[in-house]
Parts: C-alpha cells; structure tokens; sequence
C-alpha cells in the first residue's frame, strides 16, 4: 500500500486508507499487550487507535468516490465513543459497556461503508461493488449477533476468551482486511480504466471536431493512418481517399524539398512547430498552412501526429493590409508632394511676377521703350510658366481624385500633334528650336483626347525646356507588331545621367531642375504623363546621355477587339 501511494501521490484516498492499515496494526499491538503494562492504558490505546481506524476508512472511501467530508459529524461520533470508553475504563470499569460500544462503533462503520458502496455503484464497477457490500453485509451481521450474545452470552464474546463465536468473528475480521484491500485495488483498476476511456473519449472528441487538420502517419512512409474532420474540410479529401496513402501521393504537398525538411526536423529533434507551408487542395487550388508535428510511440511503431492550421485568409488580410498601407504612404507622398509644389514651386515664380510687376508700378516713368519691351516679355514668360503650372497642377489634382472620366477613342495623330507644337510654337520660337513633326498621316491612335493632349504637350514642353538655343526636337510615331501605337519625342539638349532617369516617373523623388533658360520646373508634368499612361493601360519610360539629349516614349494599346 505504501508503494501504491507512491505512484498515486495526487489522491488522497490512498494516503487515508495506508493510515487505516496503520492504525488497524496498532490496534492489535495494544491487544496483545494487555498484563503486560496497565489495563487501562491498553484499553484506551487500543479504543482510541480503533476509531481512528475506522475513521481513516470513511474518510478514504468518501475521498475515493470524491464526496464531500463532513469533519464536523466525524469528529462527533469519535468523541461521544472515546468519552463512553473513557468513563467506563477510569471511573466505572464495565467490559459489558465496552464491548457494546466497540460492537455498535463497528456495526454502524460497516452498514455506513456498505452504503457509500452501494450509493456509488454503477455498469462498470457493479460487480465488485455488489460483491464488496455482501461481504460487509455478512460483517454487519455478525456483529449484531454479537450485539444479542453480550447480552444473552457475554462470556463468549470477550476477546481473550475461546469460543466458536470468536473464532469465527476474529477469522471473518482477517478475511475482511484481504477483501479491503482487494476491493480497493479492483476499484482503483475500475476507475483508473473509466478515466483512461473518458480521456480517449475527450481527445477523439477534441481530434474529430477540431478546426485544424490533424493527422496521424506512419513516421516509416508517411502513410495515414487516422485523420479528423477538420483535414476533410480543408483539404476536401474523404476520410475513404486519404487512409493509407501519404500527403505526398494524395498531391499536398506544394514542394517536395518543403516536406523533406520537416521530416529533417522530425528526425532531429522529434518535433517541429509552427513551420509554414504552401499546400494544394483536392481541387488543386493553393492554400498556407502552419504545420506543428511531433513523434510518437504507438505499439513500439513510431508515429507522427501533425496538427495543421489554414493560415489562407489570416495571409490574405495581411497581402491587403499591406496594400492599403502602401497606398496609404503613396497618398502621403502625393499630399506632400503637392503641398510641395504650393508652398515652393509656385511660390517662386509667383516672387518674380510679383517683382517684376513691383519694378514696372515704381519705375515706369522712367524707363526706356526697350527696357519696358524686355520687362512685358519676361512678364509673359513668368504668366506663361505659372499658367502652365497651374494647368498641370489642376490636371493632376483632378485625377488623383478620379474626376476625370476616360473616355478613349480613335484618332489621327499626325493632326492631334501638330496642334500641340502650335500650342508651344511660341515657346520654342523664342528659344529658336526647331520642332519636327515625323508621324505619318496614316498612324491613328487609341486614346482619351485630353489626356494625349496633356501627354504630348508636357513631354514636347519638357523637351524644349532642356534644349539649347538652335536645337531640333523630333517627334513620330509607329505602330507595333500588337497592334499598338509607340510615340517618341527626342531632343539633343542638355541629357540627364543615368541615376536621374530612374527618378522620372516616381511620385517619391523630387525631380526638379531648371530648363537651359532658367525655367523652373516641379516634375509634375511627367508624373502626369505617368499616370495619364497608366489609365491607357500603356507604357511610357526614357532614355538620356548627359550632353547629348533625351528621348521619351509613350506606348498606348490598341482598340479591345
């Protein structure tokens, strides 16, 4: 018993029924030293270790059936036996009075422990129980006969004394403490199989109706060997296709090298977790799993139990999350970068309109006619260059905000650019650059009208901006083998290097810089023409050597079919 409690340390019913034994032992101890040290001693010694014993007992068998103890009845009924075995001991010495009180003591334990049993019998322990409860019945029995003869034969029930009734009394004690025990342990077995059966129940509950898809394979070949519903869910494999075969035949497994690496891990260390994996559904379409495995030992077979988790819309969420975040920072930039363009870009040419117009109000009177003509025409050219910025600026506020309708048809490009080198003519006569118009009549174009318009004349614009005094700039354009129409505008000014041509075309770099005259410039126009592309589904790019000039093109789809 002691060794059993050792293995069953949590259980206190145990630890009360080792101490019973114990005090049961003293019991007899006490018995058999009677003459040999006082009688009273003896008497009270041996009375008190007995109702301790059967105390022990009831407390073992209420802890074992988990009922609650009433200590306060226990201690009760200890005090009212050891005060009658007291008084009739030290003050009224009756052995009659006594071995009524042990009789009655030991009747009242048994017919108690016979219904504990009885109250807590049920389909698997019904048999043992029933068995238990005759035997204590008999016990019972017996000690109400013997309750008659103390008072019919005292004689032959006093403990010291032989008799056929004590031998059979004393006899059935004996055999009672090996049934005790046997009973205690059959119970124990009982009930160690019940919550043995309740936690299999519990985890078949738990691996059937879990969310996750869980498997359990052979760690030799990976074949299945059980598997829940939550993997007939997520997989849409049926329990009949999926038994017996591997995850890699049934076509899971996106890479192989994936799998072999967590079987690595699985053979190191005997367990993974949390180990992401693209898989592949029974329909074929992909799904992200986070896959926790480990190694067991059924049957002196090892086996795997993998747990996997659908991680599909939790890695969709974040792919959307960080989409709205990157718009959230391209709607930052673009807020600073027009703040940027009000605050300095058109400030600055604001500053010397603005001076220019100061110097014209305070000094008119005494200008010269040349010196006025110069200051009329450099006031044009500040007007020019602010409405022109103010144009673009206006364009591409309207279409971040998706006012502009696109509304794409065919037409005539040769007519479409010259009308947009008429609208810069002046410009470029200024400056005395050529500009040459090399398309052929016959080249149409699919586009929004406005927003080709704001195209061409802002790369057409951009390109005499950088040019030099006497400079060409060429235009033309061509259709493509798919049908689509390529437009390039090419000057031989000023160039760029390379590093500043990745910058064109990126709301995020500042790319401003002064034309060969001292024009300003914000980079606007090009992001325009970026973006205007963009909703042609087109392509637009440039290509630049430093002192040697630039070209733009524009790519523009055809006509849907």
């Amino acid at each position: 018993m002691f060794l059993f409690i050792k293995v069953n340390k949590s259980l206190k019913a145990y630890q009360f029924w080792v101490w019973s034994h114990f005090t049961l032992a003293l019991v007899y101890v006490f018995l058999g030293l009677r003459g040999t040290i006082p009688i009273y001693y003896s008497i009270l010694l041996n009375n008190l270790f007995l109702v301790l014993t059967f105390n022990f007992r009831i407390t073992a068998c209420l802890h074992f059936f988990n009922h609650k103890i009433s200590l306060k009845h226990i201690l009760s009924y200890s005090a009212l036996f050891l005060s009658i075995i007291l008084y009739f001991t030290l003050i009224e010495d009756s052995i009659f009075i006594r071995t009524l009180s042990v009789t009655i003591l030991i009747f009242f334990t048994y017919s108690y422990l016979s219904w504990i049993l009885y109250k807590n019998k049920n389909k698997e322990n019904a048999g043992i129980i029933l068995f238990g409860i005759v035997v204590f019945l008999f016990y019972v029995g017996l000690n109400f006969a013997r309750i008659i003869l103390i008072f019919t034969d005292m004689q032959s029930v006093i403990f010291n004394n032989s008799s056929p009734f004590n031998s059979v009394y004393f006899t059935s004690l004996l055999i009672l403490e090996v049934i005790w025990v046997t009973l205690f342990f059959a119970l124990t077995g009982i009930r160690n199989r019940m919550e043995i059966r309740e936690m299999k129940e519990h985890f078949e509950m738990i691996f059937r109706t879990s969310p996750e898809a869980i498997l359990i394979s052979r760690m030799s070949d990976g074949k299945i060997l059980n598997l829940n519903e939550g993997f007939v869910r997520i997989t849409g494999y049926t329990m009949e296709e999926a038994l017996g075969k591997s995850p890699l035949e049934l076509g899971i497994w996106q890479s192989v090298e994936n799998r072999e690496r967590m079987r690595s891990e699985l053979f190191e260390k005997g367990y993974c977790e949390n180990l992401e994996f693209e898989f592949q559904k029974k329909d074929k379409t992909k799904f992200t799993g986070i896959v926790s495995s480990r190694v067991i030992e059924v049957n002196g077979e090892e086996q795997v139990i993998s747990v996997t988790r659908d991680i599909s819309q939790r890695k969709e969420a974040e792919r959307i999350i960080q989409e709205k975040n990157k718009e959230l920072h391209e709607l930052n930039i673009t807020k600073d970068k027009f703040f940027s363009i009000i605050a300095h870009d058109l400030k600055s040419p604001f500053t010397g309109f603005l001076g220019l117009t100061e110097l014209m109000s305070d000094d008119s009177g005494q200008m010269k006619p040349e010196e006025f003509l110069s200051l009329g025409k450099s006031l044009h050219e500040s007007a020019n260059n602010i409405y022109s910025l103010l144009e673009n600026l206006l364009e591409w506020s309207r279409n971040q905000r998706g006012i502009i309708e696109f509304e794409p048809e065919i037409y005539s490009l040769k007519n479409i650019i010259d009308e947009n080198i008429a609208n810069i003519g002046n410009y470029a006569s200024q400056k005395g650059i050529e500009i040459y118009n090399l398309t052929s009549i016959d080249i149409t174009v699919y586009a929004d009208i406005s927003m080709l318009n704001s195209i061409l004349r802002n790369l057409l614009s951009n390109s005499v901006k950088f040019s030099n005094r006497g400079n060409v700039v060429k235009i033309d354009a061509e259709r493509t083998e798919k049908n689509e129409t390529l437009i390039s505008v090419e000057d031989n000014g000023i160039g760029m290097k390379p590093e500043l041509v990745q910058q064109l075309f990126r709301i995020d770099q500042k790319v401003a810089r002064y034309g060969t005259e001292g024009e300003t410039s914000t980079g606007l126009g090009l992001l325009l023409c970026k973006e205007f592309t963009d909703r042609h589904n087109g392509k637009i790019g440039a290509e630049s050597k430093e002192q040697e000039g630039s070209r733009f093109w524009v790519l523009l789809p055809g006509p849907p079919t």
